[in-house]
């Protein structure tokens, strides 16, 4: 399967997301210290969205 990316297409998403029209679809968020966990539900198969591993805490 090809795709080719235009940049118009990337200019219109930049647009969409910084004007908050993009809501990313995010299953699970897990502290680093807690990455082996976000793995597993990896492995479990199916997450209803991303599985994101902070490298940060949200508060910093």
């Amino acid at each position: 399967m090809f795709s080719f990316v235009r940049r118009q297409d990337l200019l219109t998403l930049k647009s969409l997301a910084e004007r908050g029209y993009l809501t990313p679809a995010v299953d699970s968020t897990y502290p680093l210290a807690e990455a082996p966990a976000a793995i597993r539900r990896l492995k479990e198969g199916h997450p209803h969205g991303k599985v994101v591993v902070l490298t940060v805490t949200p508060d910093a």
